[in-house]
C-alpha cells in the first residue's frame, strides 16, 4: 500500500467520506504547496493540544489550562465549571454547533 492509499484510508474514516472523496482530498493536498501541508498538520496538532473534552457533559471546548499544567485535574467546560449555571435544568443538543446557535440567540448566556 503506497502513501496515497494510506492517506486515503485515513480520510475515509471521516464521517460521510467515501473512497472517491478521500482520494480527492489526497490529490488536493498533493497539488498544494509544502507550506499549506505544514500549516494543516500544525493546526491538527494544535487542535489536540488546545481542545479538551468536558468530563461532565463531554462537550469539546478550548482549554484555558496551559500545556502540561494540571494534567490530572478534571477539565470542565465554561458551562459546567460556572457556579452560576442552573444545574436543575437539562438542555439536550445534538451538536456543539447547535449550542453555539443557542448562545447567539441570547436564550442562554
Amino acid at each position: 500500500m503506497d502513501i496515497i492509499d494510506k492517506l486515503a484510508e485515513v480520510f475515509k474514516e471521516f464521517p460521510g467520506i467515501g473512497e472517491r472523496q478521500a482520494r480527492r482530498f489526497v490529490y488536493f493536498l498533493m497539488g498544494r504547496s509544502p507550506a499549506y501541508s505544514e500549516n494543516l498538520s500544525s493546526l491538527i496538532l494544535d487542535l489536540k493540544k488546545e481542545i479538551a473534552q468536558c468530563k461532565e457533559c463531554f462537550r469539546f471546548f478550548i482549554s484555558s489550562v496551559g500545556q502540561g499544567q494540571n494534567e490530572g485535574k478534571e477539565k470542565l467546560c465554561d458551562i459546567c465549571g460556572n457556579v452560576n449555571t442552573e444545574s436543575s435544568t437539562l438542555m439536550v443538543v445534538e451538536k456543539d454547533s447547535d449550542l453555539e446557535s443557542i448562545k447567539k440567540s441570547g436564550v442562554y448566556n
